[in-house]
């Protein structure tokens, strides 16, 4: 294939592999399991010169499930929460989003069943 014609089939695959990229990061994936805590790690920590910036993650049997900016939490009664206001350990419905790095972010988090010794209250913050 002489350069010319390489360069043309380039560009029209392109659109076709930013499509297959897109999407393998936006199937949604659904489960119910016991929340154990909540974290935060705080990248400043570890590399003063960056910028601050802080992750916040609920663990579920040791995995992390990251909370963006647009996860939306709910308590028992359905009504939206901040994750400040998130008690755990708690069952509850985690709507979540793979990436490709086969990170999940939460996109929906919603509070089935409070456990006896829920709190509110975080951890320590963690360096990243």
């Amino acid at each position: 294939m002489d350069t010319k014609w390489r360069g043309k089939f380039c560009l029209a695959i392109l659109p076709i592999l930013l499509w297959a990229n897109l999407t393998a990061a936006t199937e949604l994936v659904g489960m119910t399991a016991i929340i154990d805590t909540k974290v935060k790690e705080n990248t400043k920590m570890v590399r003063p010169e960056e910028s601050h910036h802080e992750q916040i993650f609920v663990m579920v049997k040791g995995r992390p499930f990251q909370i963006v900016a647009k996860t939306e939490i709910l308590d028992k009664e359905g009504l939206q929460i901040s994750i400040d206001r998130l008690a755990v350990p708690c069952k509850a419905r985690i709507i979540y989003q793979l990436l490709k790095t086969r990170e999940p972010i939460v996109t929906r988090l919603m509070v089935q069943q409070l456990q006896p010794n829920a709190t509110a209250a975080w951890p320590p913050v963690l360096p990243r």
